[in-house]
Order: structure tokens, then C-alpha cells, then sequence
């Protein structure tokens, strides 16, 4: 049983002694040794302060054989992502429970040139911060965020984003400590259709945006561009309500003076359908950019989508830009709008935010439940999608006589440079 196998780091604290040496082993013990390695630190610390350092124990490849950690409030937590296995290593800890209103701070430290990520997960497997250090629009390289709500246990896991050829040691630093509650990020999004000059998305050079035109997707939509940007502005509303997020279309002349996100449509692009200045965990940044590429929706004519399913498209991928920069990554999960694996076909469906499966290329294990993650970032609560809704989502266009569905690379989703 958990409890009992655990010292909870909020009951009690063990000092190594020479009286303890049974339970407190050296960090360069044998290897082949029966003893767990888990010492505090020799390092002086501030009053307070103790430091664990924990060296993983396999296996502890799954939230069912994590490793059982016990600490106050800051430990290290030492692994190796081992290479020629049939099954990719996966590292996972138990950390015990964590109260509401707690400051988590996280890193990861490893060798120039390995590929490991780390994330943190609630009680549920719900991914609450994820480190890849490898790339800039990935977020931050640490983390730094506090819990909403409490979390018996949390979760870390570590694992390489691609095949390893050799052996990565890795070192995870985590401390805890009572903060607060953090207050919300609210954000005013604008939706410009009308084109812009000098527009700059994370570190592509500058293009200039010209004016949204429906008849440039398919020669089907002449004369449509206007139902088309309503369509768009209404599904994603949406997406987001219940949420304190504020959607308006450029020109508007009661868009709030202050911070605001912009999402672009328009322009054209050889590989890829939007993109996001970055991931922002939890909103740090309320004035930032996105992209809808809509020149390139071109390829879903051989669909012979309605007004209606090309509207919904350019919404799916207007609501992930967003998305990422909320802080949300990608899955598995033809249903959630974070999702990067539906066919074209599906794409045309309505989506909506959800527990979902995280994608292989963020971590192994584990959900991204993109409604709390939106919660906790903006306030509010998001509303369940509707039975419309859901009822649009089962109901599959009909393809056209002779047409197969077709699959879009992932790259096409986002920014191939983040996840």
C-alpha cells in the first residue's frame, strides 16, 4: 500500500546518521545494490530546506510501478534512459501528495546532445508541465507553476522524444513550497481577416498578410468570405466558452485597449496549415501571435467540403494555434482539438477540448486534459460541448464518388519545430 511504503514528505523528514546507514546509501553505490539510493544532501541549505536525492529503481516504467519518493520539499531525483531495449525506457516517480496553493518548480539537467523530456502529472495521469529543452518554442526550461487543486500523488516522468543509441543520465531537480493561490490569466483574442503588414510569428522572418479570400481556398467559395469569417468567429467562441477569453474581429472598435493574441488568416505557406509564436504554459505572455495559413486549405477540395466543413477546418486549427499558445501540446485524440492524427476527412468534423491521450512525441504515458489546463490558465469553466455538437463530430461527411480520405502530414498541424 502506498501510505504505508511512503514517508510523506509533509509528516516527516529522515536524517541520515551513522545509526542509519542501512537506509541511507552514497550516490556512488555499487551497482547491483539491494538498497534503495535515496540520501540527503551533504550541501548546506537554507533553514528549512532539506534535499533528497534520489536514484531511480527499475522498474518504474509505468504510474503503476513508479518509484515511491520520500521528501519534504526539494529532492533530485537521478535516472538513465537505458538504450537497447524492445520497449522505450520510461522513468516514473511518485512524489506523494502535493496540497493546493503549492509552488512547483522543475528542471532537468543532462548531456549536450541527449534527447530527454520530462513532464509532471497529476493524480489522474493529467499532464500538468512538460520540459523539452531541446527546442525554444517548447516553453520554458524549467518549470514553474502552482496547483489549483491538490494532487495525491505527483507524477514525474522522464523519457528520449526519439530512439536512443546509447545510455542518457539525466538529473531532475523539484522543489515545493506554499505560495498561494495564483490569480488568472485572462486574454482578448483578435481574429484579423483583413490582412497586415510586417507580420511576425515566433522567429520566421516578417510577411506581409493580405485580406482573407474564400474564393483563394476553392473557386467554390467566391463570394462567400464573409459568412465564412462569421462561421469561423462563432465556432471558435465556442471552442472557448465558459472561459474568460474575449474573441473580436479586427476593426472592431470595442476591442479593449491593453494586451491582446492575434491570429492571423491568410497567406500561404509549403508545408504548413498554422503556427504559434510558441507554447506558453499557462499564459505568461497575453500578447502574443498566431497563424492560420488558409491559402493551403486548397487541399481539401478534393473533398468537396460545404461552406460549412471548410469554416469548421480553419476554426480546428485556428483554436490549436491558440491552444499552444495557452500552453496546450499535442495528441491523440481525433476528438480533441489538440489532435494531430485525424484524416483530412476528419478534420472537415467539429472538435472540441478534452482528457486526451498525450501524443508519442510529447511523452509515452499519460492524458492532456485540456479543459482543466484552460481553467486553471484563463478562469472560468469550460462548457461541455453541446449534443449538437458531439452529434457533428459522429456524423462523417459523406466523401465524394471516387475519393479516398487522405492523411496530412502532422508537420501541416503547427509549427514542425514544437509539440
Amino acid at each position: 500500500m502506498r501510505a504505508a511504503a511512503r514517508v510523506r514528505q509533509w509528516e516527516m523528514v529522515v536524517f541520515c546518521g551513522a545509526w542509519m546507514t542501512a537506509a541511507c546509501v552514497p550516490m556512488d553505490q555499487p551497482s547491483g545494490s539491494p538498497l534503495p539510493d535515496q540520501v540527503l544532501s551533504d550541501t548546506p541549505t537554507p533553514p528549512g530546506t532539506v534535499t533528497t536525492h534520489f536514484r531511480e529503481i527499475e522498474s518504474n516504467d509505468t504510474f503503476e510501478t513508479a518509484n515511491l519518493v520520500s521528501w519534504r520539499n526539494k529532492v533530485k531525483l537521478s535516472g538513465t534512459i537505458s538504450a537497447g531495449l524492445d520497449t522505450p525506457d520510461v522513468d516514473i516517480y511518485d512524489l506523494g501528495s502535493v496540497p493546493a496553493g503549492y509552488r512547483v518548480r522543475a528542471a532537468i539537467s543532462y548531456q549536450d546532445g541527449d534527447d530527454v523530456v520530462m513532464g509532471l502529472f497529476d493524480q489522474d495521469q493529467n499532464m500538468l508541465g512538460f520540459i523539452n529543452r531541446a527546442s525554444w518554442s517548447n516553453g520554458p526550461e524549467e518549470l514553474d507553476l502552482v496547483l489549483r487543486e491538490s494532487t495525491d500523488p505527483l507524477y514525474v516522468q522522464v523519457a528520449a522524444r526519439t530512439a536512443v543509441s546509447r545510455n542518457q543520465s539525466y538529473t531532475v531537480s523539484l522543489t515545493v513550497e506554499d505560495s498561494g493561490v495564483l490569480a488568472y490569466q485572462p486574454q482578448v483574442v483578435v481574429l484579423n481577416f483583413q490582412g497586415a503588414r510586417n507580420v511576425k510569428i515566433g522567429r520566421r522572418p516578417a510577411v506581409d498578410v493580405p485580406a482573407f479570400d474564400a474564393a483563394r481556398i476553392d473557386s467554390r467559395f467566391a463570394g462567400e468570405t464573409e459568412t465564412v469569417i462569421q462561421n469561423v468567429l462563432e465556432m471558435v467562441e465556442e471552442d472557448y466558452a465558459g472561459l474568460d477569453v474575449s474573441f473580436y474581429l479586427a476593426g472592431d472598435r470595442f476591442i479593449p485597449a491593453g494586451d491582446r493574441t492575434t491570429i492571423y488568416f491568410g497567406y500561404s505557406d509549403d508545408r504548413l496549415l498554422g503556427l504559434a509564436d510558441n507554447i506558453d504554459p499557462y499564459n505568461s505572455n497575453p500578447n502574443q501571435s498566431a497563424i492560420v495559413f488558409t491559402d493551403v486549405f486548397s487541399l481539401f477540395s478534393v473533398l468537396n467540403p460545404t461552406v460549412e466543413r471548410i469554416s469548421q477546418a480553419l476554426a480546428n486549427v485556428a483554436s490549436h494555434e491558440l491552444g499552444h499558445l495557452l500552453g496546450l501540446r499535442h495528441t491523440a485524440d481525433v476528438r480533441d482539438i489538440m489532435d494531430i492524427t485525424a484524416s483530412a476527412n476528419r478534420m472537415l468534423h467539429d472538435q472540441w477540448f478534452c482528457d486526451a491521450l498525450l501524443h508519442e512525441q510529447i511523452l509515452p504515458q499519460g492524458t492532456q486534459n485540456s479543459p482543466k489546463l484552460l481553467s486553471w490558465t484563463l478562469g472560468g469553466e469550460l462548457l461541455p460541448p453541446s449534443t449538437l455538437k458531439q452529434a457533428r463530430q459522429l456524423k462523417a461527411p459523406e466523401l465524394p464518388p471516387g475519393v479516398e480520405d487522405f492523411y496530412i502530414d502532422r508537420s501541416l498541424l503547427s509549427c514542425s519545430s514544437h509539440d
